[in-house]
């Protein structure tokens, strides 16, 4: 049978008790001395053999036989009384040996020790205490003052307790590292890990680790390093916490094997950690949990366990893993407690796939009958934070209107969970005040904010605790700028007051180093740059820059500087430099992507300026996870589209069409990569269409200027390029259209897609299919109806090629005529309008109108441009003239094109050597 700590404190009482007790004087007419004598030692055998009840029922006979020969036998009552207390107190019978002998003044001190520890095996700590503080005044002994720092300790009474357990020194090794590891224990409670560390390496130096405690230091120890953060040395001394031998019966066994576990999976979630050492560290934190789960089953472990197999799930994409957690959750009956239920439902909401599984969970969590739990203002801030994170995706993606009623839950969960929290988790209540300011932030509406500012307003009169805590004079008149900043209602106006200055410049004046007044001057001059009054912006940020270079918003308020300047006409070598200290010097400012990206102009990007280019594709490596690499990598693959001359117009580098296309790709896949994390916006979702599209025509690019199998391989690519971004933009359930394309009739990005997918088509000679897009096109314009417009045109101007390729020229004139029509505004080139009047020249001609066919031609000869079409024209006019029999005119018009140059002069010339022999 296993012995009670205050047990084996004082065994030795009854071993030190003498056989022969039976006071001289005892009349033997009354009592046999030899029969009490072989009573005595009979109760003592039965209690050295642990049979404690046969020894409570012979010291209940001796005491009985006592009193009924009354004589002088007032010490060996006493003594007797405390072998029969002793005995109940190692049987477990507290409430007997309370009421059978309390303790009086003629007790014994061992019996008034046994009567308080049986107090404390009771729960009952405040007796127990008071009982043990009387029994210190006579006994001073460090057992007597341990077992009442112990019962203190139990009760709550940390002070006192933390007192009694110093004051017992070294002189008894034992005691000492008791109370020293129970001194651990209190330090730990307040999260004072690392002075109660240091405790443990005193303790160390003083008494060398004994067998008796050697694997609870340990055990504290890990806890230490568990709060520190130190999960590698946590696992390394709560694998050492518990003994070889019946490990089971120690009283910190299962704190070890959860906390060992908690050790595992915090070590695996680790950023560091390789892949295989991530699942090894998942796989031993679940199987100590089994083991645990088999042995001592309850429903704190399985809850552990659930929480292991979420975790693992997220860290590894495990669907196997959720799937076997949600399984765990869908037994209602593993959580029986009301703090496991609780404790499921919050797991359950961690699994869940989406908000309205998240949002049912929250909902039974802080219903009504929930109001009495200790988790309340937790729930109800988790729940806040759910409403307020679907608002924040939902307003990403444009849809403002959905998004409300998300952050109005979200304001009244925050609210609740303020009040409810401020006297009991003084910290939740900070986070949800903080939430609820960043809520109505996001909401921006005139009532929200006003609220916000109402709250910051009533919080020393509402909140004192919170405001006491949280706030300094400088944060509130901060936050209170900070939410005046976006309301209409506070905005700078001419010759009208303008509260958000006076607000800065009142916190500037009480305390103009103070750990918000950067902050306060930052949004100040924001404002002021958001509305114009630029001189007094760049001075701002000039001083915010200057006064404050190592605060938050130095490198922020650096760029805008820049920004001002650009505006105001500065040098480009002056923003340039400007820029380059934001990216230098502040490398995790907010802008330091746009200030790398923004040292040169987007004309200078798409002149394919050298030094420019060269910026662009170092952008990547300084700032890997930017946003702009997307654009960096679009803007690189343009370049590598054309050839590159120096000055004075020597080649330096050719058109790179396959390194363009990789350029294409990079810029797709960092977008996707966005989109994933959910940073991705309206102007990215473009580059990276826009990157899709050019990649797709750079593969027909490689096309037209191959031949053979090469070339049909490209134009399939091409092919299969287009038709896949078509089905991107026609997917109304694409993430990209509500990013880019909602709304719009006939997207400018969908009609170049169309046109490049029917002309890789006509590339490969699949006529019907190309005007199947056409007509589509064609649709789609008459419905957003469109009746102009550069893809209208070409669209028409297609339908007739493919018409005359069938020799049906008066439906290819039709479309011709469509498309001059839709070429009014001047949208084609000039090329491509003089074309247009060749191809009707060229039908007109086909349907025998000569006459016509030449005023066409007339038209392109007779026209102010610069172009070779011209020439062509002139020799088709030759055409026509030999088909009116007029063969002078022909021959005079062929010797005006031949003396041009160019490639219609060698045609005019070889056709005057052939037909008119000159």
């Amino acid at each position: 049978m296993a012995i009670r700590p205050s047990t084996a404190l004082f065994l030795g009482f009854l071993c030190a008790l003498p056989l022969q007790i039976v006071p001289a004087n005892i009349h033997a007419t009354s009592i046999s001395e030899r029969a009490l004598q072989n009573e005595l030692i009979a109760a003592q055998r039965a209690y050295d053999a642990a049979s404690f009840d046969e020894a409570v029922a012979l010291y209940y006979d001796i005491l009985d036989t006592l009193d009924a020969y009354p004589g002088d036998n007032h010490d060996l009552r006493i003594d007797i009384a405390t072998r029969l207390g002793q005995s109940l107190y190692d049987a477990g019978k507290y409430e007997e040996l309370l009421n059978t002998y309390p303790v009086g003044r003629e007790s014994s001190l061992h019996h008034q020790r046994l009567y308080a520890l049986s107090l404390k095996e009771q729960s009952k700590y405040v007796s127990a205490a008071d009982a043990l503080r009387t029994l210190l005044r006579k006994d001073e002994s460090a057992s007597t003052r341990f077992e009442l720092a112990h019962t203190l300790f139990l009760a709550g009474e940390r002070d006192e307790s933390a007192t009694l357990f110093e004051a017992i020194t070294v002189e008894d090794p034992l005691l000492y590292e008791k109370s020293q590891l129970f001194i651990v224990r209190l330090e730990l409670e307040p999260q004072h890990p690392q002075a109660a560390l240091t405790r443990l390496d005193a303790l160390n130096e003083a008494i060398a680790e004994s067998s008796n405690t050697r694997y609870e230091r340990n055990y504290l120890r890990g806890q230490c390093h568990l709060d520190l953060g130190n999960n590698s040395e946590a696992i390394f001394y709560f694998e050492k916490a518990l003994p070889p031998q019946n490990p089971e019966k120690v009283s910190w066994w299962k704190p070890t094997l959860l906390q060992l576990a908690t050790s595992y999976l915090r070590r695996a979630t680790e950023t560091s950690l390789a892949a295989q050492e991530r699942q090894r560290h998942f796989r031993r934190s679940r199987e100590i949990l089994e083991e645990l789960q088999e042995k001592s089953p309850c429903d704190q472990v399985q809850i552990a366990l659930t929480e292991v197999l979420i975790t693992e799930a997220k860290h590894l994409n495990s669907a196997e893993a959720m799937a076997e957690a949600k399984a765990l959750l869908g037994h209602e009956e593993y959580f029986v407690t009301p703090y496991a239920k609780t404790q499921a439902l919050l797991l359950k909401a961690d699994a869940a796939d989406n908000f309205s599984e998240r949002e049912s969970c929250y909902r039974r969590l802080t219903a009504a009958e929930q109001r009495t739990s200790p988790l309340y203002g937790r729930n109800l801030y988790l729940r806040g934070m759910n409403d307020l994170q679907e608002g924040l995706d939902i307003q990403k993606l444009g849809d403002h209107t959905s998004a409300h009623p998300h952050f109005q839950s979200a304001a009244q969960s925050f609210q609740t969970a303020v009040t409810v929290s401020e006297s009991v988790d003084l910290q939740l209540a900070l986070d949800a005040a903080s939430a609820l300011m960043q809520t109505y932030s996001a909401l921006g509406t005139e009532r929200a904010l006003e609220q916000g500012i109402q709250f910051m307003d009533s919080l020393e009169r509402e909140h004192p605790l919170l405001h006491e805590t949280k706030y300094d004079p400088g944060e509130l008149i901060y936050e209170q700028a900070r939410l005046m900043a976006q309301h209409d209602k506070y905005i700078y106006q001419a010759n009208l007051e303008d509260p958000i200055r006076d607000l800065v410049m009142r916190l500037v004046a009480v305390n103009s180093s103070g750990p918000y007044t950067d902050r306060a001057l930052y949004i100040l001059a924001t404002r002021d740059y958001k509305i114009g009054l630029l001189c007094r912006a760049e001075q701002m940020f000039q001083h915010i820059y200057s006064e404050y270079p190592d605060r938050q918003h130095a490198g922020d308020a650096l760029f805008w500087l820049a920004r001002c300047k650009e505006q105001s006409d500065a040098p480009k070598e002056e923003i340039r430099e400007l820029f380059k200290q934001v990216y230098d010097k502040y490398p995790n400012s907010t802008y330091a992507t746009e200030a790398y990206f923004h040292s040169y102009s987007l004309a200078e990007y798409l002149q394919g300026d050298e030094a420019a280019i060269e910026h662009l594709e170092a952008l990547d490596k300084k700032f890997p996870k930017s946003s702009y690499v997307a654009n960096a990598k679009l803007l690189i693959g343009l370049d590598l589209k054309r050839s590159r001359h120096s000055p004075s117009g020597h080649l330096i580098r050719q058109k790179d069409w396959d390194s363009a296309i990789a350029a294409f790709q990079q810029c797709e896949e960092a977008f996707e990569r966005l989109l994933e994390e959910g940073n991705a916006t309206e102007d990215l979702a473009s580059v990276y269409l826009r990157a899709r599209l050019e990649r797709a025509m750079a593969n027909l690019a490689i096309a037209n200027a191959s031949q053979g199998a090469k070339r049909d391989i490209y134009i399939e690519y091409a092919i299969d390029l287009f038709r896949g971004l078509l089905e991107t933009l026609d997917n109304p359930s694409s993430p990209l259209w509500g990013l880019n394309i909602q709304g719009e009739a006939y997207p400018a990005i969908a009609e170049e897609t169309s046109y490049g997918l029917a002309i890789a088509h006509l590339k490969a000679g699949q006529n019907d299919e190309a005007l199947q897009v056409l007509d589509k096109m064609t649709e789609r314009f008459h419905r957003a109806k469109v009746t102009r417009g550069y893809y209208l045109s070409r669209v028409r101007y297609q339908q007739a090629y493919i018409a005359m390729r069938k020799d049906n020229y008066r439906t290819a004139l039709k479309y011709l005529n469509a498309a001059e029509d839709a070429n009014k505004g001047k949208v084609l080139s000039t090329d491509e309008h003089l074309d247009l009047w060749i191809q009707r020249s060229h039908c007109y001609r086909e349907l025998g109108r000569l006459d016509e066919a030449m005023r066409q031609l007339s038209q392109v000869i007779n026209s102010d441009a610069v172009s070779t079409l011209r020439l062509k024209a002139m020799y088709l006019r030759a055409d026509i003239y030999e088909l009116q029999q007029r063969p002078e005119l022909a021959q005079k018009q062929l010797e005006a094109v031949a003396k041009m140059g160019g490639y219609w002069a060698t045609q005019a010339q070889e056709r005057l050597k052939r037909d008119y022999t000159i």
